[in-house]
């Protein structure tokens, strides 16, 4: 009569495949948290694109000159003097009066993917930091408005191959 419970050599051959089945998940799933960092970064970058043209809309077709330019400022700039009370009201203020900075319509922060403690954003020439968002304008002359800008990304370990630029 054989007694019930496991061998020993069975135990190794479990212990065995399960090794063998982890040796092929773990690398397949911090790829697949890589991928999904990157289009979270390609997120933010499209959501960068999509603030920068709804401002260009309310500013009379120009694009701010950093992340921190508001559309009161770009309307002045171009000899419009008081901010329309539409726009106001459509970039947040109460009543038509717009609170200072509350037509700043980048967004201010973004989570980053790769270094959570840093934002996503960077108003300027593309970097090297991991998981940001460069915004970079075009100005003409020493204005707050642009007429071009580009939006890059830098992923994990290099800049991204996709770059947007106005009217794309």
């Amino acid at each position: 009569m054989r007694e019930k419970g496991f061998t020993l050599i069975e135990l190794m051959m479990v212990v065995v495949i399960i090794g063998i089945l982890a040796s092929i998940a773990i690398p397949n799933f911090m790829s697949m948290r890589g991928r999904a960092k990157e289009a979270s970064l390609k997120s933010n970058m499209h959501t960068l694109q999509l603030s920068a043209e709804n401002f260009s809309s309310m500013a009379e077709g120009a694009y701010p000159a950093t992340c921190a330019t508001t559309v009161s400022e770009v309307l002045a700039d171009l000899g419009f003097g008081a901010v329309t009370a539409a726009v106001k009201s459509i970039a947040g203020g109460a009543n038509g009066v717009s609170p200072s900075g509350s037509d700043v319509l980048l967004p201010l922060s973004f989570k980053n993917p790769f270094l959570p403690t840093v934002n996503a954003w960077v108003s300027g020439a593309a970097g090297t930091i991991s998981g940001c968002t460069y915004y970079e304008c075009l100005p003409t002359g020493a204005s707050t408005s642009a007429e071009e800008y580009s939006i890059r990304g830098f992923g994990k370990d290099a800049l991204l191959v996709l770059v947007l630029t106005a009217g794309q």
